[in-house]
């Protein structure tokens, strides 16, 4: 049995596990829905098992991400009394704060999980 092989039996029970040759990707399981808004406002992250281990936020957290960033430097660079917007002005940093926050919690439950069930 090769180390992926091991790998995959043992992730399994925890994790929705996919195999991409010389590697294993692996999503946890979660109760919360994965599609439409809530697949845009919480973010996933993929872990991906080659012979060493390695933890990444998945595309579209990377383009949520990416999204927030731009939030961010809009509403710093653009006065509201020239460019008035319809949301007030913790909105975004509320928003990303969230989802920063929920990125690195659910890189954390992944890590733990992924840890517990190659032990």
């Amino acid at each position: 049995m090769t180390v992926l092989e091991a790998a995959r039996a043992s992730l399994q029970q925890s994790f929705e596990v996919e195999d991409r040759g010389t590697s294993l990707l692996a999503r946890r399981r979660r109760s919360l829905p994965s599609r439409g808004v809530f697949r845009l406002l919480i973010p996933r992250v993929v872990l991906r098992v080659k012979p060493e281990l390695s933890v990444r936020p998945d595309a579209l957290a990377w383009f949520m991400l990416i999204m927030c960033l731009g939030g961010v430097v809009v509403e710093v660079s653009m006065p509201r009394a020239q460019y008035p917007r319809e949301y007030p002005p913790w909105f975004i940093f509320a928003l990303c704060g969230f989802y920063v926050g929920a990125l690195a919690w659910e890189w954390r439950q992944t890590l733990v999980a992924a840890r517990t069930a190659l032990r």
